[in-house]
Parts: C-alpha cells; structure tokens; sequence
C-alpha cells in the first residue's frame, strides 16, 4: 500500500510553519531534529511527511519530486532512512526510550517521527531531548 504523494503545497494552512521549513531546507540551516505537536487535524502529520519526503528525495526541484527512486520508496513506506515511531503509554519503560536512542545513535540522520506526540510522557520526551 502506497502513501499518497504529499507535497508542501498539498499542506493547508500553517503558512509560517511552512514557510520556516522551507528556508531552512533552500538555505541548507536545518536543525538536527524537529517536533511536530498541535491539536488533531491541524496538519501536523502530514507537514512532517511533506518535510520528511524533501529531505530524502534524491530528484531535482522542485522536492519532493515524486518521481526518483527515493519518493518511491518513501511513498511504499519502505525507504531505508524513515522510521516512524508511534508513542508507547504513559507508562513506557526506560529500555523503550533507550532503544529509540539506540537506533538514532546507530543511524543519527534518519528520518523519526513520533506520532500522536501528547501521548508520549513528559519525562520520555524530556530523556529524548537531552539526548539528542
């Protein structure tokens, strides 16, 4: 089953956040992680995807094209640096985060998203940025 092709411009809304991510993807100032969090049907998930997909497509501009071998495996889910992480309970055990860290140390340019981030536990994210 394929993901649908997700561009920027198939983004409603959130024009400032867009427009941020844009610059810093033209002017090469990307940060090392970024956290998409807002209320349900705000368009955070599919932001992070838009975002995600130009930061591995391997195409010419505009990204994501769509069309290199990269937006296909992006688009099957199968592209080798995307992890999507989905949130444990409130009560995830420390081993949890710990293999979440492994693997960023393992593989730190990896694209991870962490789904349905306000069900992650304040000290979980906490763990995560520190070590990040």
């Amino acid at each position: 089953m394929e993901t649908p092709a997700i561009k920027f411009d198939d983004v409603y809304g959130q024009e400032r956040i867009k427009k941020f991510l844009l610059n810093a993807y033209t002017q090469n100032r990307l940060s090392h992680g970024y956290l998409f969090v807002g209320e349900e049907g705000v368009g955070k998930v599919a932001m992070a995807l838009a975002f995600s997909k130009a930061l591995l497509c391997t195409g010419s501009a505009p990204r994501p094209c769509g069309v290199c071998k990269s937006c296909k495996m992006f688009a099957a889910r199968s592209h080798p640096n995307l992890k999507i992480i989905f949130p444990h309970p409130r009560s995830a055990k420390d081993q949890d985060i710990q293999a979440v860290l492994q693997s960023i140390y393992q593989q730190p340019y990896l694209v991870k998203k962490l789904w349905s981030a306000p069900n992650i536990s304040i000290e979980d994210v906490r763990t995560l940025r520190r070590e990040l």
